[in-house]
């Protein structure tokens, strides 16, 4: 069981949490507790996410969670072959993944990688724009260069961007 927004029991009423992503688990079924609806509860098993950032860390964690909990998981980070390792992961415990490379400063490769969502599973239910980067923390932040700063924003605020702008042209969400 999925539920975002509270980790309370499915009794109590959930925290009022906007853009909340607090998981917990347990192996019952795959549903969603939708913070502004209290009691409202969403099938997941057999939706599709997109997690960019999957080849390792929380990326990879949160991929392999959900992968393992009945969602169809597009893997997507610029290294496909830390990528295979999360998918192989994935595979082992029974979920579906597919894996593409996908460099989210890059427009054309974040368009590519909702159209191989869109090609695979026939679109996206949820993306988890998870790829970020915090710029040179050797370097003290009076003297970080500007091409430093440009690639942080680039990476963490235009990736974002780009994400919102490609997934508006495959979600499989009600119009």
């Amino acid at each position: 069981r999925l539920v975002y927004g509270t980790d309370a029991p499915p009794s109590a009423a959930p925290r009022r949490t906007p853009n909340a992503s607090f998981m917990s688990t347990s192996t019952t079924t795959t549903t969603t507790t939708v913070p502004d609806s209290p009691g409202d509860t969403v099938d997941v098993k057999g939706k599709v996410a997109i997690v960019t950032g999957a080849s390792r860390g929380i990326g990879a964690a949160s991929a392999l969670h959900l992968g393992t909990n009945g969602l169809k998981v597009v893997l997507a980070a610029r290294s496909v072959s830390a990528l295979e390792e999360v998918k192989a992961a994935i595979e082992a415990a029974g979920g579906e993944a597919s894996c593409v490379k996908c460099d989210v400063t890059v427009a054309s490769e974040v368009a590519a990688m909702f159209q191989h969502a869109k090609d695979t599973y026939g679109g996206v239910d949820f993306v988890y724009a998870n790829a970020g980067y915090e710029g040179d923390t050797s370097v003290d932040i009076t003297e970080i260069e500007d091409d430093e700063m440009f690639n942080v924003i680039n990476i963490n605020t235009m990736g974002y961007v780009r994400l919102c702008q490609s997934s508006v042209h495959c979600s499989r969400l009600p119009s």
